[in-house]
Formats: structure tokens, sequence, C-alpha cells
């Protein structure tokens, strides 16, 4: 049978209706299990239906109590969100789904947990103009990676836990992509993703010792980003074309996604659990991320969001739909995605959404999970 989750973040699915939610997302809408966020960063929801309060903001952080002993060898600590200090959710939503036979997955965000980057900037992503990210930790650091680690294993030995989800695999100045930030002319989705590239004292250091040069790649990446601001009615170049005309950004490129690639690989020997990594479908695409073809035996999920999703060399085991434009038009497009994926092979699917699902798509998904369990003969 496809395995099926719905994305959650416990102070949206802990309220007095949790047990019932539980039972008819189980019984009703054949959820196999569900993947909640465990560590994130800052969000607000509007709440409704009457769910209080009613605007919910969290500056992010842990939300479980961690087990302090194991993040030893980072110098960053544990940063606990407010709303968790002084619940343990974390056991409850396991002990409710074992009890019902619902996996349980835990998310944590690897990059952008809570206000670590502003606690510690020295850890922080530093784009090529030197501006420290406020919300972006660099993956490529030590401390950072060791505090990843031990996030991964903390979270792996909870009991009822079964499997873990990791967002934001990425090394990019998230503040690339947000949009209040201004510039004239506006900036081209080409400039961000070179503005999103890393360049803190880490990474150089530990660059400068495979003779990559990040001086020549941060300044290669500010001519770039002043030069297509005055193209005019000329076609802009890709990223793609941008690094193979470029030696250095090309090297420094290559010896970032190598890195993150290596540090992949160390997350998953040190999970005790089954361990996926989860693309963003809110974000901008940005240059320097894991990617979706990730040497073995690293497992990323395949973002379905058109025919195209499904089309290539290999079937996409795992899915993930987001559920960020809730309208008509697009449940009977997601019914369909996830037929056709099932008939491709696919065994697990995740929903993934800012908040707990509208009826209407619930109700799409227990359409689609129905068509893509009779597809594979699975009732």
């Amino acid at each position: 049978m496809m395995r099926a989750f719905l994305t959650v973040w416990p102070f949206d699915l802990l309220d007095a209706d949790f047990s019932h939610r539980l039972d008819r997302w189980h019984g009703d809408i054949g959820l196999t299990g569900l993947a909640v966020w465990m560590a994130g960063g800052p969000s607000i929801a509007l709440r409704l239906d009457g769910a209080e309060p009613r605007l919910f903001r969290s500056r992010g952080g842990l939300f479980f109590p961690p087990d302090k002993d194991r993040y030893g060898d980072s110098r960053l600590k544990p940063l606990v969100s407010d709303w968790s200090r002084s619940r343990n959710d974390l056991a409850r939503i396991a002990e409710e789904c074992a009890r019902r036979g619902m996996e349980l997955r835990c998310v944590a965000a690897a990059s952008s947990i809570g206000r670590m980057a502003q606690r510690h900037p020295a850890t922080a992503v530093k784009s090529a103009f030197g501006d420290d990210s406020a919300v972006s930790l660099c993956l490529l650091n030590p401390d950072v990676e060791a505090f990843l680690l031990a996030l991964v294993d903390d979270l792996s030995a909870r009991e009822h836990v079964n499997g873990l989800v990791i967002s934001d695999f990425e090394n990019a100045w998230r503040e690339a992509f947000d949009p209040r930030l201004a510039a004239a002319p506006p900036l081209s989705g080409v400039q961000r993703q070179l503005l999103s590239l890393c360049f803190c004292e880490s990474c150089r250091q530990r660059a400068s010792r495979e003779n990559r040069d990040g001086d020549m790649a941060a300044r290669s990446v500010r001519q770039w980003i002043d030069r297509l601001s005055h193209l005019a009615d000329e076609q802009p170049p890709s990223v793609q074309e941008i690094i193979d005309a470029d030696s250095p950004l090309s090297l420094w490129i290559q010896w970032q996604r190598k890195e993150l690639s290596s540090l992949a690989g160390r997350v998953m020997e040190q999970c005790r659990r089954e361990l996926v990594f989860m693309p963003d479908p809110a974000a901008d695409p940005v240059t320097v991320t894991l990617g979706t073809d990730p040497p073995a035996p690293v497992r990323v999920m395949k973002l379905l969001h058109d025919e195209e999703s499904l089309l290539g060399s290999h079937s996409p085991k795992e899915l993930l739909v987001s559920l960020r434009e809730s309208t008509p038009d697009r449940h009977q497009r997601m019914i369909s995605l996830v037929t056709r994926a099932a008939e491709r092979g696919a065994s697990v699917v995740t929903f993934e959404g800012a908040v707990i699902p509208t009826e209407p798509a619930l109700v799409a998904i227990r359409q689609a999970l129905r068509y893509a369990r009779r597809t594979v003969g699975v009732p």
C-alpha cells in the first residue's frame, strides 16, 4: 500500500480535537503517518475554525526537549522554542501515532532553525558582499555540521519515531529570495541565485585547502550581479551559462556541492531511522543544494507539481505534494498526478502545507490515495 504522510506543525496539531483528528486522518482519509516539524524557523499562521490563539507566532527553534548531552561537540547549543519549553509534545504525538499504527517522521530544518544565525553570526552564511545572513547557517561550518549531526542523533533515538525528514539542506544566503529585497532595477532570478552563494570565512578556509579561490569567486559574483543590471534589452545568460564561462565561480560551486553531498552521507550514517531530504516547495531554486540526483545512498523527495515531475529515466519512489495552492483545479491535478506516480512505482507520498488542510483539500487527498492504491491493486 502506498504510504502517505501529512506535514504539520505541532502547535497546529495539538488542540482539543487532536485525538479525533488523528482517527479521521488515519481511518477515513487514508494517511499512514505524520511528518511533524520538530526543528524549524520562524512562522506566523492565521488559525481558523475557532483555534486559539487565532494568530500564532513562533520564533522557531526546537519543538521538543533536547538531550543536551548529545550536543557537546558543537559550540552551538539547542535553542528551544518558547512554545515548547515546558512541554514534551513529541512524546505525546509519538504515543498517539503508535497507538493507531501510524508512522511518525520528525521534520527538521538543517540551515534555518529559529534564531540560531542571529545568535551565532560567525556560523552564518555570508554573501559575496560580506553580509551575514540573519536566517541561514552555513552547513559547511564545523560547529553547524556537529550540531546537525547531534540533532539527527537526538531525534532518531526517540521512542516511536520511525523516520526523519531534513529540509533546507542548502548553503544559501536566503535573504536573496526575500521579496522585500529592493533593487533598481529589480533583481532577476539569476541575480538572486548568485547572491545566495555563501562566502563565509569557514567556506573560504576549507576551500583554500583544495585550491579554491573564494576571493576571486566572490568578485565574480559581484561583477555578474552588476553586469546583469545593465543588459538593457539583451537576453541575459542563465546561471549555468555564467558558471560555464567563469572558472573561479564554477570551481567554487563544484566544491560546495561536493562538500554538501559528503555531509549528507554523514547525516545518513548518523541517523538510526529512515531518512529523506525534502525540497522546499515555497522557495525559489538556489544554486548550491544537495540536488535532485545525489550520490547513493542519499534519498531526496521528488517535488510533484506537473506532468514533467514524473518524467525522467528514474521513476520517483518518494514524492512531495504541495497543498499551498488549495483550489479545485489544483486538487484535480493532484489526484491525477498521484495516481500516475503510483503507476510508475511511487511508494511514498507526503502532502505538505503551511497549515492544517481544509476540508476540500482532505477530500482531495482521500481521493488521490484511493485512486493510487487501486491502481497498484491495493484497496
